[in-house]
């Protein structure tokens, strides 16, 4: 079953007179339960193809659905609803709100979505055990080490049981043996727990670790593999 299904999205900046196009006729589908990476070199239109997916932006062009529902021209609320039930972020700068513990940062996907505090904070330490930090629940991101915060953004990204869950250069900002930690942690997601992934990453030996890699270059799939 196609999750995603991405068809001659095309998206265009304009910087006054001038036209930049980031993304060209780009078309691809993602089934349910894959593990996709995406990759490309700087400039290649992979981030700007992650916020689309991920509905943080809309192409200029093109239709895109998310399990079969077409939400290339939805409003900008109904785009942030699609978000919030639906997708779940991972990003290199790990983006975990300073002053809350893991528990309160994993707790505030599912408040926003309006579930009770009792519920979240079940569903939020089920979400911290599942990657290995039950025993840190009560640290502020300021007391963890770049693995463990990570890994806290990947329990928020879980915690309301998205469809998808995309990750944009998750490994950036971590050291080699972390990597190690943070792609095995993604590789049994994907295996034991069914989950959806798409992966935006610069770097060859992470996207050789997904299931399927699609190549971006000047802002068109070049080669797609499994």
């Amino acid at each position: 079953m196609a999750l995603l299904s991405a068809k001659n999205i095309t998206k265009i900046y304009q910087a006054g007179s001038h036209q930049l196009t980031v993304l060209k006729n780009v078309d691809l589908t993602i089934k349910k339960g894959e593990f996709v990476a995406i990759i490309g070199k700087s400039g290649s239109g992979k981030s700007t193809l992650m916020n689309i997916l991920g509905c943080l932006d809309t192409a200029t062009s093109g239709t895109y659905k998310i399990a079969n529902k077409n939400v290339s021209h939805l409003t900008v609320d109904q785009l942030a609803q699609i978000r919030n039930e639906q997708v779940g972020f991972v990003f290199q700068q790990y983006h975990l709100l300073p002053d809350m513990t893991a528990l309160e940062n994993v707790m505030l996907p599912l408040l926003y979505a309006h579930k009770t505090e009792e519920f979240s904070i079940k569903q939020a330490k089920k979400m911290l055990s599942l990657v290995d930090l039950a025993d840190r629940i009560d640290h502020l991101p300021s007391e963890m080490s770049g693995g463990e915060q990570q890994r806290v953004a990947i329990a928020r990204a879980l915690s309301n049981n998205p469809n998808i869950v995309l990750a944009d250069e998750p490994t950036g900002n971590l050291d080699s043996v972390t990597e190690t930690i943070i792609m095995k942690l993604f590789k049994n997601l994907h295996k034991k727990q069914g989950a959806t992934i798409v992966m935006i990453t610069h770097d060859e030996h992470v996207a050789k670790q997904a299931s399927r890699i699609i190549r971006l270059h000047d802002g068109k799939v070049v080669k797609t593999k499994k």
